[in-house]
């Protein structure tokens, strides 16, 4: 719990700049709640929001590059 503290740093303005993905600030504050860290132990629920956030990303970088064409 304390590296979760500490992580959060890159909340920062002169940090959270070089955050390619934000997905992974939302986590760390997840994983500090302790019904998130219950539900991760059940099987599946790791998988399903690895395959939530890949389909995000693909999702939102093919959309992000389609509305910067002219």
């Amino acid at each position: 719990m304390n590296y979760l503290d500490y992580l959060k740093y890159w909340k920062q303005p002169k940090y959270v700049k070089y955050i390619k993905y934000p997905h992974c600030l939302a986590m760390i504050d997840l994983l500090q709640r302790k019904n998130f860290r219950d539900i991760l132990k059940h099987p599946g629920a790791v998988q399903t929001i690895e395959e939530q956030q890949i389909l995000h990303w693909i999702h939102y970088n093919k959309n992000r590059i389609e509305s910067q064409q002219p």
